[in-house]
């Protein structure tokens, strides 16, 4: 049987195996589940999880998983360092009545994959920014040229989502180098 693995990240830094464990155990298809932990025991904010099929990671992919109130994110495993040009947009300036479901509602005729709200790793406060996958070329070019998009009756800016990179001065690894030393890429 050939096992599918999933990437969850949005983790609480205080979560423990077991807990994270918990919240899968009972979907159809789980195997198993690995959070990736600092020496100090402390998650790193993220894990992965083990299906028998991608019909139930997609099935995962599509739930919302509040832990400790945090919503977890699902990236498939083979999508960090994937090439291509990004279909993510940014929306900026959201006001703090926006919710993940506004977001839905605002853009279900399009065809819209990952979607979140970003927060505060250590405190879970929205920072009043979203990240959101167009699946369709057509609508992404469109919003992208207007360079809005409508929420809840209210305009907010938007543009093509750049993945930010955080190096400190005393390491040069990437979180590209991080993941594949984590899954052996």
């Amino acid at each position: 049987m050939y096992i599918m693995k999933i990437f969850v990240g949005n983790v609480p830094f205080d979560c423990t195996s077991e807990e994270f464990i918990n919240c899968f155990k009972h979907i159809q298809g789980f195997k198993n589940a690995e959070l990736v932990l600092k020496d100090n025991k402390e998650t790193k904010g993220f894990g992965f999880v083990m299906f028998d099929s991608e019909k139930n990671i997609e099935q995962l992919a599509k739930s919302e998983i509040n832990v400790r109130g945090r919503i977890l994110r699902f990236s498939k495993y083979n999508e960090i360092g994937k090439k291509g040009k990004s279909n993510y947009i940014h929306i900026f300036g959201l006001t703090d009545d926006i919710t993940r479901e506004d977001i839905y509602e605002s853009l279900k005729n399009v065809n819209i994959g990952k979607y979140f709200i970003e927060t505060d790793r250590n405190t879970g406060e929205s920072k009043c920014t979203a990240i959101v996958e167009i699946k369709d070329k057509n609508v992404l070019s469109k919003i992208l040229e207007s360079k809005t998009i409508e929420i809840k009756d209210k305009k907010f800016q938007c543009d093509m989502y750049k993945r930010q990179v955080n190096k400190t001065s005393y390491d040069t690894s990437t979180s590209l180098d991080i993941y594949k030393m984590f899954t052996n890429q």
